[in-house]
């Protein structure tokens, strides 16, 4: 019997949300393949929904975190 990995999905966003409900949907088809998985993605500064879609996806998944640096756009 193969033994399932275990998956570290992490990225960065900034003003994706338009995009995030595909990029979840294939995210969620791979996680199907998994043991366990955990998700980390890092935003800053976005000026539309993508906060938002991300906190809305993550809401009960376990191992999820969004960590948040706005600011980094006003940094020279």
């Amino acid at each position: 019997m193969t033994k399932k990995p275990r998956i570290v999905f992490a990225g960065t966003a900034q003003n994706c949300a338009r995009f995030l409900p595909a990029v979840f949907s294939n995210i969620e088809k791979i996680a199907s393949l998994a043991s366990e998985t955990a998700f980390v993605f890092v935003e800053n500064d976005s000026t539309d929904e993508t906060k938002a879609v991300f906190n809305e996806w993550g809401q009960g998944k376990a191992n999820f975190n969004l960590v948040n640096m706005d600011g980094l756009k006003s940094i020279p």
